[in-house]
């Protein structure tokens, strides 16, 4: 068909920006790890409420004519569920906001007013902190902050420009690391990688292999689990590099 092209397998995706807090993400998981978005979850859960909404109506002919059509709705929305990602939708909840109310369900209680606006006041207090947070080398890089820098990145790897792009990459692991450590972040992985990529076209396997372990020594400081794929790099590029 002119002008089609095919989708790239899941696995072969580019990493890419939380639509909600705008951290470099895996395309493909479920939640963002930095601010808990979580379209799945949500997608899933609406489509549950509409379908039983529809079998409430239809108890009555009148009642079916509003609620078939509910119904389908909710089936279509957690047919949906699966194919939506932080990187494209935030419908407003979070995997914490989802683990509350099933704790809460479990429990027999209802959330009250209070705990609703304590959980509200505490969140701002939260953003407003991460809001007036800023990296102390923000002004070595044209960029307010390392998200924004990745087209250009990709735009540099292309035009073979490797000098330019390992000094801009090294600024967005520091930036990274020095935000996961002060806010909470998880760490942005993207960039160790596209640095990875650099250093093993330029044959430059030794510093492949150092900026892929201090990948892997950030996520055990924050008590993150790595990367698969990026594990599985750092074993053949220790292999090129003995």
């Amino acid at each position: 068909m002119p002008g089609y092209s095919r989708p790239p397998p899941k696995d072969e995706l580019e990493d890419a920006p939380c639509v909600r807090c705008d951290e470099v993400i895996d395309p493909t998981v479920r939640y963002c790890p930095h601010c808990g978005n979580c379209p799945y979850k949500d997608a899933k859960w609406n489509g549950v409420k509409l379908m039983a909404a529809g079998l409430i109506a239809s108890i009555t002919v009148v009642g079916a004519i509003i609620g078939i059509p509910l119904f389908v709705l909710g089936v279509l929305s957690r047919l949906g569920a699966s194919s939506m990602s932080p990187t494209e939708h935030d419908t407003g909840g979070t995997m914490e906001n989802v683990a509350n109310l099933s704790a809460g369900n479990q429990n027999g209680r209802e959330t009250t007013a209070q705990e609703i606006g304590s959980s509200s006041n505490n969140r701002i207090e939260s953003n407003n902190e991460k809001a007036n947070w800023e990296f102390d080398r923000i002004d070595e890089q044209p960029y307010n902050s390392y998200t924004e820098a990745i087209e250009d990145i990709k735009q540099l790897k292309r035009e073979n420009r490797h000098e330019e792009v390992e000094e801009l990459l090294l600024w967005c692991i520091d930036y990274t690391e020095a935000k996961s450590r002060e806010l909470g972040y998880g760490i942005a992985r993207a960039y160790y990688r596209h640095l990875a990529i650099v250093y093993r076209k330029d044959n430059r396997h030794s510093d492949e292999v150092n900026i892929l372990e201090r990948y892997v020594d950030i996520c055990e400081e924050l008590g993150e689990n790595p990367h698969e794929n990026l594990v599985n790099r750092l074993k053949q590029a220790r292999k090129l590099a003995s």
